[in-house]
């Protein structure tokens, strides 16, 4: 969180809204003008801790601070083998609140 920028990714590690098999492959000048990063007003350490999955869906670097999360696991996940409406639900809670933070 240095920058205090984030970036949301789908389960295939590719930015949100990217649905290429070889995002790699995508033209550099093209990457450079999504809008890859996100800066948002009042993210708290808090905030980032209610998103994640768990304790074990926070990682933090050697200073100790957040630097990515994660939604679900794989026995979490929505669309997985233990799919269910519950999963899909809390999913969607997750998604609503994203949605509702503030862009600086």
């Amino acid at each position: 969180m240095k920058k205090k920028q984030w970036i949301a990714f789908n389960r295939e590690y590719q930015p949100l809204g990217i649905n290429q098999s070889d995002f790699n492959s995508l033209n550099e000048d093209l990457i450079k003008q999504l809008p890859l990063y996100t800066e948002y007003k009042r993210l708290t350490e808090n905030k980032l801790i209610s998103l994640a999955y768990g304790e074990n869906g926070i990682q933090r670097d050697d200073k100790g601070e957040i630097y990515r999360i994660y939604f679900y696991n794989d026995e979490l996940n929505p669309t997985g083998k233990n799919a269910s409406k519950e999963l899909w639900n809390k999913y969607f809670s997750i998604i609503e609140e994203v949605s509702k933070l503030e862009k600086q």
